[in-house]
Formats: structure tokens, C-alpha cells, sequence
């Protein structure tokens, strides 16, 4: 009898087994919680679900990507390529998300060779309220070349804008055009706004400005901080040092060292017959524009170089008071005989932090 229901038992077993592997993958979605930019969602597969995606869109963006022929053609495709995998209960929060806008959340369910998409729709509220929108801008680690700007938003904010312009820039245009500027053409953000911005100019003053909306679209006052970055540099002329070292047939490593009046230099290189033609004032006007910028001493390799070809790796300086020194010039003539063809590729100038 002991052997019999032991038969039975592994024979239920067997069974349950079967019919979990031969059920439709699902995941039950459970909307815990919306703020004005946030989703939060719980997800739990059932026994035939081995895997799932999670996904969160506007209405009709899956379905138009399907007709322009991305990730596949199917939606299931699509969720499963831009989706994140999940195995098991999984709770997640989409952020960053739009108020007022409504979204679909994807769940694509694999399991048992089968794709099912299991889905919920929901829609964020408004931001913010009827009161006046107030921004607070502050300025923070200020260095010769960047700042952190922070842009806060009141609470009766829904959306605002922000841009940082020069005091010289901003005070040609007028406070107007800026405000105008604003509201046509920036980027929208709904929650406070921490960016630090690079690539500054030195010793330069400039004015970060914000403006909001409440969730009746009334526009708010512009707000706005000054600031000025750190010095850099000397008085003195700039001047940057430029050597090489052969490193295979086809590269060569490039040193650059500015002397301690340089606030700022400019990097390139080019075949001597693409620059020969240029004066000095028009090589510096050319590194300026399509050079790679640096601010300290910098190893690159210069890559794709080809035998029998003369080369020019040049550099300009900027000292602290924005005057341009003169134009450094390293000249490279790659040997014709006992070098490797390099391959066609364009001339490259690679950072080497080594």
C-alpha cells in the first residue's frame, strides 16, 4: 500500500509539473503608488512566467515603433529590447516621468516558448498648484571652468526652464528676450534641476536664469544668479611644449605641456599639405573651433598615420588675461621604406591618460 501511494504522490507531482510548464506565461501588475513624476508598480509572474520584461510608455510609442520596422516587428519585441528583465516578485519605480501624462506599463510575460504582453494604463497628476511659481537658483563649486547651478522649483511649480548665458550675452538681449528664450525653445523640467556645467571660460561672469509655471500655466517671475569663475593662468605669454615618441609603424604618442601662464589650450593635428595654405592668426582661429580643448598637461596618440606622409601636430595656448599666445608646431615626416601600409582610416588625436 506504502508503495502504491508513493506511485500516486510522484504521479500528482508529475502532473502539477506538466501543467505548470504548459501555462500561459502571465504577470499580475499592481499599481502601488503615482506622484507627479514617478510610476510605482508591483509585478508577479505566474508558475509558467520563467522570465519577464518591464516596460513604461506614452500610449501609441511601442505600436509606432512596430511600423517603422525597430527591434523586430512585433510589440513583444519591442518590450522585450527596451524593456528591463525580471525574474520572480519584482517592485520597481520608473522616475523622471511627465505629470499629467498618461502611460502604459508593460509587463512582457516568456515562458514555455510563448510571448504574452500583460499590461496596466495609468495617469500621473498634475505637478504643482494654482498659487504663483517661485524658482530659487544658487550657485555652488565654483572653479575656473565649471559651477554647479541648482534650479528649485516652489511648490505650486508645474514645469519650469533654465539657461546660463554670459552677464555680457544677457545684458545685450534684455531680460525679455531671455524670458522669451524660456518659454520657446528649452528643455522642461519638473522636479529640481542640479546640473554642473563644464567647459566655462575662466575669470568670465555669468547669470543662470529660471522661470515657472503653476498647473494653470501662469508664468511665474524670472529668476536669476551671478557669478563669476575663478581666474586661471598668468599675465605673461603662453606657450605649450610639444614632443613625440615612436610608438609602432602607424601611431606615434604626443605630449603637450603648457608653461604656467596657459589658462587654457588647443590640440590638433593634420597633414602639412591641409594647413600649409594658413597664416598663424588663421591656425589659431582653426584650433579654437575644431581642436580638442585641454587645461593641463595632456598624452595622446596620434593614430592611422601613413608612410611617406608629412604631418603637423600643433597646439595654441590662452594666458589669464585671454590673449593667445603663438602657435606651437611639432612637424612628423613618416618614413616611405621598411613601414607597414597603415590602413585607410582618417587621422585620429586619442586622449592617453598613461
Amino acid at each position: 500500500m506504502k508503495s502504491i501511494r508513493n506511485l500516486i504522490l510522484l504521479a500528482c507531482c508529475c502532473l502539477a509539473a506538466a501543467m505548470a510548464s504548459a501555462q500561459t506565461p502571465e504577470v499580475a501588475i499592481t499599481v502601488d503608488g503615482l506622484t507627479a513624476t514617478t510610476i510605482t508598480a508591483s509585478f508577479a509572474p505566474n508558475a509558467g512566467c520563467s522570465t519577464y520584461y518591464l516596460l513604461a510608455d506614452v500610449p501609441g510609442d511601442v505600436e509606432q515603433w512596430v511600423s517603422m520596422g525597430f527591434f523586430g516587428s512585433t510589440p513583444e519585441d519591442i518590450v522585450q529590447a527596451w524593456g528591463i528583465a525580471c525574474v520572480g516578485d519584482t517592485t520597481y519605480t520608473w522616475t523622471e516621468q511627465i505629470p499629467g501624462q498618461t502611460y502604459v506599463v508593460y509587463a512582457l510575460a516568456v515562458g514555455g516558448g510563448s510571448r504574452v504582453i500583460c499590461s496596466d494604463t495609468v495617469t500621473l497628476p498634475t505637478g504643482g498648484g494654482s498659487g504663483a511659481s517661485v524658482m530659487t537658483v544658487t550657485v555652488g563649486d565654483i572653479t575656473p571652468f565649471s559651477a554647479t547651478l541648482t534650479c528649485t522649483p516652489n511648490d505650486q511649480t508645474a514645469r519650469f526652464k533654465d539657461m546660463l548665458l554670459t552677464k555680457e550675452y544677457y545684458d545685450f538681449i534684455g531680460a525679455d528676450s531671455v524670458i522669451a528664450m524660456l518659454k520657446e525653445d528649452y528643455y522642461t523640467y519638473y522636479e529640481t534641476d542640479v546640473w554642473t556645467w563644464s567647459d566655462l571660460d575662466f575669470n568670465t561672469e555669468y547669470i543662470m536664469c529660471a522661470i515657472g509655471q503653476n498647473n494653470s500655466d501662469e508664468w511665474g517671475a524670472l529668476a536669476s544668479a551671478q557669478f563669476t569663475t575663478l581666474p586661471a593662468g598668468g599675465p605673461g605669454a603662453s606657450t605649450i611644449a610639444i614632443d613625440s615618441t615612436v610608438l609602432t609603424a602607424t601611431m606615434i604618442h604626443i605630449q603637450f605641456v603648457p608653461n604656467d601662464q596657459t589658462a587654457r589650450y588647443w590640440v590638433k593635428a593634420a597633414t602639412q599639405s591641409n594647413i600649409e595654405s594658413m597664416d598663424d592668426a588663421q591656425l589659431a582661429a582653426w584650433l579654437q573651433e575644431e581642436g580638442q580643448l585641454q587645461y593641463s598637461a595632456a598624452d595622446f596618440d596620434l593614430t592611422n598615420i601613413e608612410p611617406g606622409v608629412c604631418y603637423a601636430v600643433l597646439a595654441v595656448g590662452q594666458n589669464g588675461s585671454h590673449e593667445l599666445g603663438e602657435v606651437a608646431r611639432l612637424a612628423i615626416n613618416c618614413p616611405t621604406e621598411g613601414v607597414a601600409e597603415a590602413e585607410e582610416s582618417p587621422l585620429a588625436l586619442y586622449p592617453n591618460p598613461a
